[in-house]
């Protein structure tokens, strides 16, 4: 599926799918036509401030978002009454039952992974390069929101915009860390985050995987291969609104 302008500005591009489906529900990334949302680099503090800018875009008074290490550690949040921004640690991915929390991750070129269980409410979002794709990131990312009373069968995942297969060599060591076989060749790792989906229980029909690719994007988004170390990074997020915010009837 492709993600859609949110406005005519395109500073981010919704998940219109999900959006629609799920009413109190948001969902989706920012462009290079936004802020960088890069937290190792640069001014520490107006990075930060991009992201409450960000949460009061989006009708969220809480913004969550960890330190990308391409590790495999999950952190479940519960920010109770804190407001502003909340800083998760070093993480590749965080979870919540909390209406009202905006989950966010960095993404340039890695996979922005989105989890949403109608059922229970509860949410989350990974960040999944090589590293942690073939480290389990999915599958931590899973059993956490099954620990928050999400059954698998009922969660859907979404694979955002990240570097394509055509785009994205790789050597032996990473292949072989993915299970694959060869000395060099191209890898998909949307392809293989679905793969690993299907082995956590997560039903195929709801899976869903954007078509756009970082580096072919033409600009509008931001790539690490595609730039190098000029490359700035996105802010992918995910969250669900409070009752009376934005959105209106039961938990969908």
């Amino acid at each position: 599926m492709r993600e859609v302008p949110r406005n005519e500005l395109s500073k981010d591009l919704a998940h219109a799918e999900w959006e629609a489906r799920f009413p109190r529900l948001s969902c989706g990334i920012t462009t290079a036509l936004d802020a960088d949302y890069g937290l190792t680099r640069g001014d520490a503090g107006t990075r930060l401030e991009a992201y409450t800018t960000l949460g009061a875009r989006l009708g969220f008074g809480v913004v969550a978002v960890g330190r990308q290490v391409h590790g495999t550690d999950v952190r479940m949040l519960d920010p109770g009454a804190i407001s502003g921004l909340l800083l998760a640690g070093s993480v590749d991915g965080v979870v919540t039952a909390r209406a009202g929390l905006l989950l966010a991750a960095t993404a340039a070129d890695c996979v922005p992974v989105y989890l949403y269980d109608p059922i229970s409410g509860t949410l989350g979002l990974l960040h999944a390069g090589w590293r942690g794709t073939a480290g389990g990131v999915l599958g931590q990312g899973v059993q956490a929101l099954s620990a928050l009373g999400a059954a698998r069968e009922s969660i859907h995942l979404h694979l955002g915009p990240a570097i394509c297969g055509a785009c994205y060599e790789v050597d032996t060591p990473v292949l072989r860390a993915l299970g694959l076989r060869g000395d060099r060749g191209h890898v998909d790792l949307r392809a293989v985050l679905s793969d690993q989906a299907r082995g956590e229980g997560i039903a195929e029909s709801h899976v869903s995987v954007s078509v756009w690719c970082t580096r072919c994007s033409q600009g509008l988004l931001h790539s690490h291969r595609g730039n190098g170390s000029a490359a700035g990074r996105m802010a992918a997020y995910l969250g669900r609104k409070v009752p009376g915010d934005g959105g209106s009837g039961p938990v969908r």
